[in-house]
């Protein structure tokens, strides 16, 4: 396992979440949006969670971390069974960690994202992003910005990605392999760009729906 403090190390910028968690500050000075802000603003909100839900998904990725990580660590008995899903998502794929929750930045196309893992398994290396339920275009949207993120902040080309999808049980699926594209997500970067410059973000076009998406 290359661990995430040797992978921080190789890194080319200094990224860090914003108190407000509404961007990412690079270098100490500048700031981008989030890669699921953009898709949010462009695409439309999809699931809309509450603080509850945020809570429980800041926790959860919190110990998928520290599973990653291989360390011990005790947790609220509220996310029992989504950390047990993670667990034996490791137990039974195995797979060989390069990163986790990794922040990463693209200074072409200023945007920014923290990957949740980093692995190999099936003899590939692919990037994975825990769920709780499954909009499977967000998702290719979403690891298509952490692909050109990864390239640019560790160099790492990474071609295949998967989500898994946690049901709050203990279990997990993982999705087929998805090949990776940036392409479409960076036109959603240009469309961001546009939609800011003539102040249309946050604006009543996107549709509202109460639930959650990510875990």
């Amino acid at each position: 396992m290359e661990n995430n403090i040797s992978g921080i190390d190789k890194m080319k910028y200094d990224i860090k979440v914003t108190d407000n968690h509404d961007g990412y500050i690079i270098n100490s000075k500048d700031k981008v949006p989030p890669v699921t802000k953009i898709i949010k603003e462009t695409v439309g909100i999809g699931w809309e969670a509450g603080q509850w839900y945020l809570d429980r998904g800041t926790a959860v990725h919190a110990c998928a971390k520290l599973i990653a990580d291989g360390k011990r660590f005790t947790h609220d008995p509220q996310i029992d069974g989504y950390v047990e899903g993670i667990y034996k998502f490791f137990r039974e794929v195995k797979p060989e960690v390069k990163y986790s929750e990794l922040p990463v930045y693209s200074h072409l196309y200023k945007f920014a994202g923290t990957i949740d893992l980093v692995a190999k398994i099936r003899g590939l290396n692919g990037i994975f992003d825990y769920k709780n339920s499954l909009d499977l275009e967000r998702l290719k949207l979403q690891l298509g910005a952490y692909k050109q993120g990864l390239i640019e902040t560790v160099g790492l080309e990474v071609k295949f990605g998967f989500g898994i999808v946690l049901d709050g049980k203990g279990n997990y699926k993982l999705t087929k392999r998805i090949i990776l594209n940036s392409r479409e997500f960076l036109a959603l970067r240009t469309t961001y760009a546009i939609w800011d410059r003539l102040g249309l973000l946050n604006k009543d076009h996107l549709t509202i729906k109460e639930g959650v998406n990510n875990v």
